[in-house]
């Protein structure tokens, strides 16, 4: 397998675009494998010219002189000013870590309990309601409602509105009702036509 240097790995693999899904590449590795790899490989280059960044900070260059060698040192693959300025900067007021800071995602503000009771009414209220007016209405994205109304309401589409997957038991009822009448209806129009025979 691979000797040495990992980040040697990018050069030896054929472009991934041009590698179909079950071809291997070089040496029985699979595509995901070279992917991982590829973008193992990019992180690993990140943080070698992070600890670069860090090494001229400490020799005192200045940021000019530390963007000419990260330059001069990696070519193409450099990150770019900003991010070599930003990382320069932190070096410089006592952050020792090469480590980028976690970042937090946002809470989703769009699926939570009151949201989704708002749609659940709405939609009792109108049935016929579309996807867009529900997110109007709410206040969120088509797509969070749509997600809202097929997850977490259990509804499915049907050609011109959305229903319930599984009927109540008064659902049931109401609609067996309906078709006795309508039933009856039908074999009472049918006797009053023929006549008394």
């Amino acid at each position: 397998m691979w000797r040495g240097h990992l980040c040697a790995c990018v050069k030896f693999f054929p472009p991934i675009e041009s590698v179909s899904r079950r071809q291997s590449v070089d040496d029985g590795v699979s595509v995901v494998n070279a992917r991982q790899i590829v973008n193992y490989c990019k992180m690993t280059e990140r943080l070698e010219q992070r600890y670069c960044i860090k090494f001229c900070q400490k020799l005192s260059d200045t940021q000019e002189e530390t963007i000419r060698k990260i330059q001069q040192a990696f070519g193409d693959d450099t990150m770019s000013i900003t991010r070599i300025k930003e990382w320069y900067n932190r070096f410089k007021d006592g952050s020792t870590s090469v480590d980028s800071e976690p970042r937090h995602s946002r809470p989703s503000t769009s699926r939570n309990d009151n949201v989704i009771n708002q749609v659940r009414t709405l939609f009792m209220q109108d049935c016929r309601i579309t996807v867009r007016e529900l997110a109007d209405e709410v206040g969120v994205s088509i797509g969070s409602v749509h997600t809202i109304l097929t997850a977490d309401l259990g509804l499915r589409r049907v050609p011109a509105k959305f229903v319930l997957k599984l009927l109540t038991m008064e659902q049931k009822q109401l609609r067996l009702e309906i078709a006795q009448d309508m039933l009856h209806c039908v074999e009472s129009d049918s006797n009053s036509r023929h006549g008394p025979m």
